[in-house]
């Protein structure tokens, strides 16, 4: 219930905000995020969507019929990661 009053509050205060225009409409969908608990859940993903950019990046720069020794310790999956 305490949650419920807080997210509408947080409504409340953003609407009126972006009524006297002291924020944007980006600024209310941030405040709708931070209310509503899904910005460390978005935050999160943006994080792996940044490893698979660099993973992407990388895999570009190996070149074809090269071999690639796949190091690490033992027990670490490097024969599941090679296939």
């Amino acid at each position: 219930m305490k949650n419920i009053l807080l997210i509408f509050l947080s409504c409340y205060i953003g609407l009126t905000l972006l009524n006297n225009g002291s924020i944007t409409g980006q600024g209310l969908f941030i405040l709708m995020m931070i209310a509503l608990g899904i910005f460390k859940p978005i935050l999160k993903a943006s994080g792996y969507v940044d490893r698979l950019a660099q993973m992407e990046t990388v895999a570009k720069e190996i070149k074809e019929k090269t071999m690639t020794a796949i190091i690490g310790n033992s027990g670490s999956e490097k024969s599941t990661s090679a296939i």
